[in-house]
């Protein structure tokens, strides 16, 4: 790999450069965590905003599990619309199908992974869970290059994939990609009230722990329409990127990540640490002096219920 340009390299905002923009055939790996709910938003997001065909699959166990999740009508009224992932799949195979989305079930080798874990002294928790169906997942990649981590209550905006791969430079191998994830913010917080929505790069850097922050609407209930997504999104894309060496996470997350299923495999995936599995990621890639690149007019939301707004 080449040398880090300097030992310490906090972020570089570069304006239009001359990268490849080339066009992408990526495989998504998204873990499931009996959100059959989030899972569909999540998945028609991705469909109906991804400018290129992906292959996606989406990696759990348990899919009869009862589901711990929900969604909202156009009304903003709370209801389940499946009660477990076996629910959502089987209405919904055709679909799947026809999207090239893949359901890869874990139960059984997760159990003995488990038994294994916890035999050896390990506590057997949420973040090893999706740890352990990341690093499943990947074996059923067949793409070079693959999403790491694109968890299932991610929302993709439009042209997300597009406005990030232009800026893919396949002659860098200490490179690694991803899109701005934007994490809305709920309540009251004054300082939230503070964010410009059309510049949120200058007003949101010091609330939200992921790169940008989307204030919310007050509502009795914590839910976007669609059309404020994009809203935000428009009048906050911008050209160029963020550059920050991996650990650092001082103007950019960690997820999710767009990289080669060789160099994944290469470093060894991840680890088993607990709940920061992907810190530890991070962290370990920072070491080898891995750089992220951040396209500053790809965006992803995190952690919100939106409302599709289907015609």
């Amino acid at each position: 790999m080449e040398p880090v340009e300097k030992a310490v390299l906090e972020y570089v905002i570069h304006g239009k450069r001359s990268y490849g923009g080339i066009n992408l055939k990526t495989t998504i790996l998204i873990p499931e965590y009996r959100h059959p709910n989030l899972l569909e938003v999540c998945l028609k997001a991705l469909i109906k905003n991804s400018r290129n065909k992906h292959r996606i699959l989406v990696v759990g166990g348990e899919p009869k599990a009862i589901a711990n999740d929900f969604m909202y009508n156009r009304n903003g009224q709370r209801y389940q619309k499946y009660k477990c992932v076996d629910d959502f799949l089987n209405k919904n195979r055709v679909w799947l199908e026809d999207n090239d989305i893949t359901f890869i079930d874990t139960t059984e080798i997760r159990k003995k992974f488990k038994e294994d874990y916890e035999r050896k002294g390990g506590k057997y928790e949420g973040g090893v869970d999706t740890a352990f169906n990341d690093n499943t997942g990947v074996k059923h990649v067949d793409t070079e290059w693959f999403f790491w981590n694109w968890d299932d209550d991610f929302f993709a905006a439009p042209g997300w994939d597009a406005n990030l791969f232009k800026y893919v430079d396949e002659s860098r191998s200490n490179r690694i990609y991803l899109p701005t994830l934007v994490q809305p913010s709920f309540g009251d917080n004054p300082a939230t009230k503070m964010v410009d929505p059309k510049d949120a790069w200058t007003t949101s850097s010091h609330i939200s722990l992921h790169r940008l922050a989307l204030p919310v609407p007050s509502r009795s209930e914590d839910y976007l329409f669609e059309s404020e997504v994009n809203e935000y999104v428009t009048g906050n894309s911008r050209e160029g990127t963020l550059e920050e060496l991996c650990h650092i996470r001082h103007k950019m997350c960690w997820v999710p990540l767009l990289l080669k299923k060789s160099f994944y495999l290469g470093v060894g995936g991840c680890n088993y640490q607990g709940p920061g599995y992907d810190i530890e990621f991070d962290d370990r890639l920072g070491k080898l002096g891995i750089i992220k690149v951040m396209s500053r007019s790809s965006f992803v939301l995190h952690k919100a219920y939106v409302i599709l707004e289907e015609k």
